[in-house]
């Protein structure tokens, strides 16, 4: 809950006192910026933090409320893909329900290279996919699979682990 409010306050600040609510997407796209902050890459983004999203694109443009924003000195920069060749200029993708199929191959790639894959696609997490977004009672909860995160050779703080519900891959189970 405490993520939950600092995220909220973080997204919201400068929006005034009479704010509308978020959309969904707006709350994710700030929950994927916060996740940042909470993870170690063995291999760090040069100048810029390449956020990517590869598929249909849910966020439209509540997006925008990420791209340029600081994380450990690196500015987010964020990136629509369509080909597996663009993943090596990506430090995070945010893969899209609609590439369900090509999935084993994505995360498998992403994993090679050291990625921050994320999703809001059920199961997805089981499957790899490091950290999988979901809604509880009208609220953005996030799972997170450490089998993946190992594989990738991610660090995730533990103050954001404890705040995640912790899957695994289906087959290590």
């Amino acid at each position: 809950y405490i993520l939950a409010i600092m995220l909220l306050l973080s997204f919201l600040s400068g929006n005034g006192a009479h704010a509308q609510r978020p959309t969904e997407y707006e709350v994710k796209a700030a929950f994927i910026y916060n996740f940042a902050k909470f993870v170690e890459w063995q291999k760090p983004a040069d100048e810029a933090l390449p956020l990517c999203i590869i598929g249909d694109d849910p966020f439209g443009s509540a997006i925008k409320n990420v791209e340029g924003k600081t994380v450990a000195g690196k500015r987010i920069a964020v990136r629509r893909i369509k080909s597996l060749e663009e993943l090596k200029g990506c430090q995070m993708l945010f893969i899209s329900s609609s590439e369900k199929r090509k999935l084993g191959e994505i995360t498998g790639l992403a994993k090679d290279i050291g990625i921050l894959t994320i999703s809001d696609t059920e199961n997805f997490a089981e499957k790899g996919v490091v950290i999988n977004l979901y809604m509880e009672e009208d609220n953005v909860r996030f799972e997170i699979n450490i089998d993946a995160a190992s594989d990738a050779r991610l660090k995730i703080n533990s103050r954001l682990l404890s705040l995640a519900r912790i899957v695994h891959h289906k087959t290590r189970q």
